[in-house]
Formats: structure tokens, C-alpha cells, sequence
């Protein structure tokens, strides 16, 4: 549906599919956790030093990584809080990540991050270790 009210057409190559995934993404949570309603709430949250994705998500009844997600852009704009997403699987292969700070995920010949083995050192691997 996101994809249709963008305009979007067949991609023109994987490129082009990645901007398209990360624009339909972006639509979809910024439907779900309106920036206005969701940035309030984690101003406050900030001011009293309580920042959780899981009370945006329960503010808004969505997943958890759907907060995630949104939290990543929420930060980087409203909160001066640069950072980046991941879900890992517990053998250290990515499934999804989504950057705000700069990190540089390990990717494949065309540019895909998914499939990839996180860094051993990092802390979505360490917490299985």
C-alpha cells in the first residue's frame, strides 16, 4: 500500500529497491507513530532519563521492532541522539539494520547487508555469546 501512495514503480535495479524499501519503511512508521506524538514522548522520556523503545511501542500497540526502527529516526532528529538498528540472529547473521551514525554494516558484492555475519565484537553478537 505504502509503495502505491509513493508512486512507486518496478525497480530500475537493486538500488533502486533498497530506496524504495527504506521509503515505504519510513512511511509506514511514520503512519503508525506520528513524529509529532512519538517525538513528545521521547522528549519527556529524555528529560527524565528514561528512554525505552518499549514504551513507544506500547504507546503506539506496534512491534518492538517497528519501534526500534522508528526510534533510530526519532533519535537522530529530535533528540541529537545518533544511532543505528539491527536485528542479529543468535549465530551473528543480520537479518535487517538501518544506520543514523555512520556505522558501516559488512556487505556483499551488491551493496546487501542481510545474510552478512555481524562483527564478533559487537553487542547484538556478544549478548548471545
Amino acid at each position: 500500500l505504502a509503495a502505491a501512495v509513493l508512486g512507486h514503480g518496478e525497480p530500475r535495479d537493486y538500488e533502486d529497491f533498497l530506496a524504495q524499501r527504506v521509503a515505504v519503511n519510513y512511511l509506514a512508521g511514520a503512519l503508525l507513530m506520528p513524529q509529532r506524538a512519538a517525538s513528545s514522548l521521547l522528549r519527556a522520556a529524555q528529560k527524565r532519563r528514561d528512554l525505552s523503545v518499549d514504551d513507544l511501542k506500547d504507546a503506539f500497540g506496534v512491534s518492538y521492532e517497528a519501534a526500534a526502527h522508528r526510534f533510530t529516526n526519532l533519535a537522530t532528529v529530535d533528540l541529537g541522539i545518533r544511532c543505528h538498528f539491527q536485528k542479529v540472529h543468535e549465530t551473528g547473521v543480520i537479518h535487517k539494520a538501518y544506520e543514523n551514525d555512520g556505522i558501516v554494516f559488512p556487505a556483499d558484492h551488491t551493496g546487501a547487508i542481510e545474510g552478512q555475519q555481524a562483527c564478533r565484537k559487537w553487542g547484538a553478537r556478544q549478548a548471545f555469546s
